[in-house]
């Protein structure tokens, strides 16, 4: 599979939007035609029209020394843009006279290799400068998943995975979900972005392993869909639970952990208010304690988990630094926080404590974790600690 990277000019403006405007990314996958001559050495374009604009006309950029849309081969192109609202049409443009053979066209949203909604699924061929538009259906929403991967021992995974979402108009069919390269590894945060058919106001999440018998032990679990809007930002369910997923559940002991095969969980609707918490941060005296990096946290409450990385700013040596971090008030009391240093330059944290509640102590956070620490342990982005005190 070949991928194409196509941007929008309005990703140029990007730097200059705020507020609410979000940058989108859209993928549109297309399969070439497996009869003679299907593949086209013309330039394809490709525009998705929404309710409130459209990303313009974009052409494939095709890496050196290879062709795109050749005979069989399946090509996946990222359109990034903004504010479009809910995606309408898709516009296919040839500019030239040697056609093309296409079979299937998908949609995808947020960064997802997979849950794409099928455009068109029959053999149309394309030629002599057509212009060609496929309705995009309008009942589907896109879900995002994230998840939190437990401390203990063997609670990582590779395995892949599969949801379906209900809700009060209905269910959709277990969606296959699969990062690839993005593993599930110990203390750290997951996002799992798919599209799958609209089912109203979710109620209930199911989550199981697909085809692996590869354990998975989670600490927490958050969905958030675009029900209402796109931003793919409001979390409708929350979890916080630590349970293991493994397909069987063999007659073994998983560290006291319960074990289940699939995993369903309710959605909470009550409505929220923001509750402030107040981090505090030392930096260590040591040399080289203090970054120019961004360091961002996240809360793990016992009802679920903070929306987003909250960041915290950057620090310079021997600094105290006090943060007051607002959240919306279901995550109840802060069970977990993790930890993530946005770039190269380490970190060292004397401590961290949430209204004075010890969290770190010693600690640097750098990535890689490839220089002497001396006697402090290193961690690399994305790691959860539990209270110290």
């Amino acid at each position: 599979m070949k991928l194409i990277v196509l941007l929008a000019a309005a990703v140029l403006q990007l730097v200059a939007v705020r507020g609410e405007t979000l940058l989108m990314t859209y993928q549109v996958k297309v399969h070439t035609s497996e009869v003679t001559n299907a593949q086209t050495a013309d330039n394809l374009s490709f525009n998705i029209v929404g309710a409130d604009g459209e990303s313009g006309f974009v052409y494939g950029a095709r890496p050196e020394g290879e062709s795109a849309f050749q005979q069989g081969d399946t090509d996946v192109v990222f359109i990034n843009t903004i504010g479009i609202g809910r995606p309408r049409v898709l516009e296919v443009k040839i500019d030239g006279e040697d056609g093309w053979n296409v079979d299937e066209i998908y949609l995808g949203y947020c960064h997802s290799n997979l849950g794409f909604i099928t455009i068109m699924d029959r053999a149309v061929w394309l030629d002599d400068f057509v212009q060609v538009e496929f309705p995009i259906p309008y009942d589907f929403e896109i879900y995002r998943v994230d998840v939190i991967t437990s401390d203990i021992v063997t609670a990582n995974s590779d395995a892949p995975l599969q949801f379906r979402i209900e809700g009060k108009e209905g269910s959709t069919d277990y969606v296959y979900v699969d990062n690839y390269a993005n593993d599930m590894e110990r203390a750290s945060h997951n996002e799992f972005c798919f599209a799958a058919e609209s089912v109203g106001k979710p109620t209930q999440l199911h989550m199981r392993l697909a085809d692996s018998n590869d354990g998975w032990c989670i600490d927490s679990m958050q969905l958030s869909t675009t029900y209402d809007d796109l931003d793919c930002s409001a979390p409708s369910l929350v979890v916080a639970q630590r349970v293991w997923l493994d397909l069987p559940c063999e007659e073994i002991m998983y560290d006291g952990v319960t074990c289940t095969e699939e995993l369903s969980v309710s959605v909470v609707t009550e409505p929220t208010r923001p509750i402030t918490f107040h981090v505090t941060t030392v930096t260590s005296m040591t040399a080289y304690a203090d970054t120019n990096d961004d360091i961002s946290i996240r809360l793990t409450g016992e009802n679920g988990v903070s929306s987003g990385w909250i960041l915290l700013g950057r620090f310079q040596k021997g600094a105290t630094d006090v943060f007051r971090v607002n959240v919306d008030d279901y995550i109840g009391e802060v069970m977990d926080i993790s930890v993530k240093n946005g770039g190269s330059d380490g970190w060292c944290a004397e401590s961290i404590s949430i209204d004075d509640v010890l969290w770190v102590s010693d600690a640097w956070f750098d990535t890689p974790c490839d220089n002497d620490y001396g006697e402090l342990s290193c961690y690399p982005s994305s790691v959860v600690f539990s209270r110290l005190d």
